[in-house]
């Protein structure tokens, strides 16, 4: 390579930027970035690397978000939020497999298998040993895998990290109940370390138990003992997403507010997306899951609570219970537990909510009119395609449309088709992002008010 000194003519002060956001005049292309003289040559090589990630994203979407969440591993909150990206665009996300899984998440058709090393309670050391033992051949049940792994994959907490990750889940019989199966598979974990280690100090001590012996002077696999079955209750479906989370630090196989979605329409409950766009000391009603709920003592000896709520979708909020509102209101507060909470919005963004009173969603009552529930009919989805049947309705009610939408922001993304019979053809735009929208039926009832049909995508 060569390298050719560079004489400095001038220096003229600009001021202070982002270099990624500057524009040099030419011909001399240069600036200095921490006191070194840089030149703009530098952002052709990011443009690239930036176009190859674009590529690699819009055509191998399995592979790009692989990739991300193997280079976050470490990080459940960045996990979680790929994780809803690639589920955003129709991409599973599979729990992890001792079959199957690798240290890092592994792409496949149309989903990310989730890798061992992002399992919380294993080491890169018992991921080594999983792999290694599998290589000759699967693994068959929980007693092979402790048998074959040894003592450095197959502690108690590795087998019950796996067990509650759903690692075993491949390995479960036919038309048994996931519930079932992990309670089944959780009341055995001590067992199969006994008999693992059994096995071990018998192999190691050419020891051969005269049940292993067939006719022929052959050798074959001891007969594995039945799981249990009398006397483990199946978990329910808020323990096994429970004990799920504190394996892979997020839900995989459900949610818990999903039972309670028509409900939570009906209490007209915010989205946690949506307070994004809340003015600064608005008054705001949501659901979500407690998490990090802690208790500290004022100056004055006062109690109080901050907790972190997460609703279905995965999106979070900092909550407060000053002394005066935990005192009096916050007594389901926990975590875990499924709150509505109400308050008001503190600081740009709705990045805390000062809560006035929370209840436990289960015992929240629904406001009623004539006897039926009054809500405002909020809707889930990802997106909202709205289609025109010729370009006349675009100029008819356009500007209709563009009203509606701007009256209900949020952050779901807006689609514009406009069929072109003549050309038999459907023409696709996507509107800018200002023009995102809140879900709810209001917003649907305004547009086909105004005479377009509307789509909604989840």
């Amino acid at each position: 390579m060569n390298v050719k000194k560079t004489k400095i003519v001038r220096v003229t002060p600009g001021g202070v930027e982002k270099t990624y956001n500057m524009e040099m005049r030419a011909p001399h292309h240069n600036y200095f970035v921490n006191g070194l003289l840089s030149a703009n040559s530098h952002s052709v090589a990011y443009a690239h690397v930036a176009y190859q990630t674009a590529y690699l994203k819009a055509h191998y979407p399995e592979h790009f978000y692989a990739a991300v969440m193997t280079n976050v591993t470490d990080d459940a909150a960045k996990i979680f939020k790929y994780a809803s990206e690639l589920r955003a665009q129709g991409i599973k996300m599979l729990p992890p497999d001792v079959n199957q899984s690798g240290p890092g998440f592994t792409p496949v058709e149309r989903a990310v298998r989730y890798g061992l090393c992002a399992i919380k309670g294993i080491g890169q050391t018992a991921v080594d040993a999983i792999i290694e033992a599998r290589r000759e051949k699967p693994f068959r049940s929980i007693f092979d895998f402790a048998e074959r792994v040894g003592e450095k994959g197959s502690g108690k907490r590795v087998l019950e990290s796996l067990v509650c990750a759903g690692a075993f889940d491949s390995l479960r019989p036919e038309g048994e109940d996931i519930h079932s199966w992990r309670a089944r598979l959780d009341a055995c974990v001590d067992r199969a370390l006994e008999r693992g280690a059994k096995a071990r100090r018998d192999r190691d001590s050419k020891q051969v138990d005269m049940f292993g012996l067939v006719t022929g002077g052959g050798e074959t696999e001891a007969e594995e003992p039945p799981l249990p079955v009398t006397g483990v209750a199946p978990w329910s479906h808020k323990e096994l997403l429970t004990r799920e989370k504190a394996a892979v630090g997020f839900y995989v196989s459900g949610h818990p507010l999903e039972e309670f979605v028509e409900k939570i329409e009906q209490l007209n409950c915010l989205p946690i997306s949506e307070l994004a766009n809340a003015e600064p000391n608005s008054r705001v009603k949501v659901v979500g899951v407690v998490s990090d709920f802690t208790v500290r003592n004022t100056k004055k000896g006062d109690r109080y609570a901050y907790f972190r709520l997460e609703d279905i979708s995965g999106v979070g909020v900092k909550c407060v219970l000053w002394p005066e509102a935990f005192k009096t209101k916050g007594g389901d507060a926990a975590d875990d537990a499924m709150l509505v909470a109400t308050g008001r919005c503190e600081g740009e963004g709705g990045l805390t909510i000062v809560c006035d009173e929370v209840t436990l969603l289960d015992k929240a009552r629904v406001p009623m009119t004539n006897g039926r529930p009054t809500y405002a009919g909020r809707l889930r989805a990802n997106a909202l395609v709205i289609e025109f049947q010729t370009c006349d309705d675009v100029l008819r009610v356009g500007d209709a449309v563009a009203d509606a939408l701007l009256a209900h922001p949020g952050d779901c993304e807006v689609f514009i088709d406009l069929h072109l019979a003549d050309e038999n053809l459907t023409v696709r735009a996507r509107t800018a992002q200002f023009a995102r929208v809140a879900p709810n039926k209001q917003l649907q009832e305004t547009l086909l008010a105004a005479g377009v049909r509307v789509r909604w995508v989840d």
